[in-house]
């Protein structure tokens, strides 16, 4: 027998249910004002102590050890000036505010001796303001009322020092990463008055700074004041003054006296680079063949512990985005294919060189350490001939596959080529400018010469889409010159993700998994989303 109780209905308590309203909405409210007063506090910490979590691989948004030695060690205020207008695309807007974040994390680390004046672009003298600075007018599209128009702006940034300036006359999303380094040079250059000197040997078919190197000297020139050296009049080069001497693919001959000042140069410690050009594009204006160009410079390098092949380079390594297809004589090093652990290879990933030929150990002492900075891929080989079609159309003939070097540096003890002979005299009547108080050397404990199998390497005709060989080249000249300020910092966001070279079989599996694995996983996904599907349907 069942009984049926009723349980008493409750009656509705109006007072505790105000009660439970006016408890959530007081807990609530202290919630609310805890919060506020956290965010506060916060914004006022963060106003006195910067701290930005960077996760990127080569930390583009935290200043380098280098910059900051830089700027906490300014003996006068250092003033950056932003010109940026106002009515910008939507892709410059995160630019702009990259760039204020940037110049913020100089002025804090910089012990107050960094200011930063942000420009208003409404105001009456921002126009003549950024002209006086040396920031250009530019042509963007300006964001307005939901639709782009041209318009003209200001989209740079100005250094100033005493009476000095030095301007950034475009910031984009182009350059963006690479600020730290457009700004610490800048500060660089206007601090220090007593820049050491860089030589360019000229007089056998060299190329020039003029015509050739523009774009490299143009980075140069931030740490280094560049000269013309001639050897004409027999005049020493003096170490103390050209702290480095590049010699850049020579085509003509060299005269007994060229040679023998070349090496006093070295053995009164001088640095030498020398960017070695066995093969030239070919005369008369035809581009689509290579010809010998041997220098007799190869016999004194091969002096000094490196032997310059007379071979033209091939390698499989380079893949044009365009095509995919692979011109073997233009050679793009993978990043196992460097000496990373070297400072002028820091953040570099890869290097393109065009036509190169290889390079070989040939150590004349004990004392004597060669290092290889960079080689080719294991896929290479070499190619010689009288001339060489370089046609990017032909079928390509492949010839015995192995590793070669291109850039190996050679230190350590070295002994004169000229030791125990006569110092060779001028050609012609040009009066020698060598005198009898000029030092003749004979040996030397620490010399330092780099050889590099190409000179086109970072030439302007090449150079464009090969951002870190120019990097690389000024890097190798700092180092050189024991002045390395800037070394880390101009390499550290200037990043190329080259293809990576496969073997014939990896590559047949790739196109199998493509064609194979994809239908599969899209079949797969079909099937399991209708049992699925069918599984819902029952249940309802």
């Amino acid at each position: 027998m069942k009984l049926n109780i009723k349980k008493p209905k409750r009656k509705l308590d109006l007072n505790n249910i105000t009660r439970t309203f006016v408890e959530l909405g007081s807990n609530t409210l202290i919630q609310i004002f805890v919060l506020f007063v956290v965010l506060i506090g916060v914004n006022i910490i963060s106003q006195k102590y910067f701290l930005r979590l960077d996760l990127t691989e080569t930390k583009v948004y935290t200043l380098s050890r280098e910059t900051k030695n830089i700027i906490s060690n300014l003996e006068e205020e250092i003033t950056i000036k932003t010109f940026y207008s106002a009515n910008v695309p939507p892709d410059l807007i995160s630019v702009r505010q990259d760039m204020i974040d940037t110049f913020q994390e100089y002025v804090r680390y910089s012990n107050g001796k960094v200011k930063l004046e942000i420009k208003n672009p409404d105001d009456d003298n921002f126009k003549s303001e950024a002209t006086t600075a040396g920031v250009p007018e530019v042509q963007y599209q300006e964001f307005a009322e939901d639709k782009y128009e041209i318009a003209n702006g200001y989209l740079g940034a100005a250094i100033t020092y005493k009476d000095q300036t030095e301007p950034i006359e475009l910031i984009t999303e182009r350059n963006i990463q690479n600020l730290e380094y457009e700004v610490s040079s800048r500060i660089y250059k206007l601090t220090h008055d007593d820049k050491m000197k860089i030589g360019f040997l000229t007089g056998h078919g060299e190329k020039t700074t003029y015509t050739d190197y523009t774009q490299v000297v143009k980075i140069l020139e931030t740490q280094f004041d560049i000269e013309q050296i001639s050897l004409s009049d027999g005049k020493p080069v003096n170490p103390g003054e050209i702290k480095v001497l590049v010699i850049a693919g020579p085509t003509a001959e060299f005269t007994k006296r060229d040679l023998f000042e070349i090496d006093q140069y070295v053995m009164r410690g001088g640095r030498v680079v020398y960017l070695a050009d066995q093969y030239t594009l070919g005369s008369s204006g035809d581009n689509m063949s290579v010809a010998p160009s041997d220098s007799n410079l190869t016999d004194l390098i091969d002096n000094y512990g490196i032997k310059v092949n007379s071979t033209l380079l091939l390698d499989e390594s380079f893949l044009p985005l365009q095509g995919l297809f692979v011109y073997p004589f233009w050679v793009q090093t993978q990043e196992e294919n460097l000496a990373s652990e070297h400072p002028t290879l820091n953040y570099i990933d890869t290097l393109v060189f065009f036509w190169a030929s290889s390079l070989e150990e040939n150590k004349t002492n004990e004392s004597q350490n060669i290092t290889a900075l960079v080689k080719t891929t294991d896929k290479a080989w070499t190619k010689t001939g009288e001339m060489i079609s370089i046609d990017p159309g032909q079928t390509f003939i492949q010839g015995q596959q192995e590793q070669y070097d291109l850039v190996l540096i050679v230190e350590g003890s070295q002994s004169s080529a000229y030791k125990d002979k006569k110092i060779p005299k001028l050609d012609g009547d040009t009066k020698d400018a060598r005198t009898d108080k000029d030092e003749r050397v004979n040996e030397i404990a620490d010399a330092k010469i780099v050889v590099i199998g190409d000179s086109d390497f970072i030439a302007d005709d090449f150079i464009q889409g090969s951002e870190q060989n120019a990097v690389f080249f000024a890097n190798l000249v700092e180092w050189l010159s024991n002045s390395n300020e800037l070394l880390a910092i101009r390499s550290k966001n200037v990043v190329t993700r080259g293809l990576k070279v496969i073997s014939d079989d990896q590559k047949t599996i790739v196109k199998a998994a493509n064609i194979v694995l994809v239908p599969l996983a899209i079949i797969t996904s079909g099937i399991g989303y209708n049992i699925l599907r069918k599984k819902t349907k029952s249940k309802i």
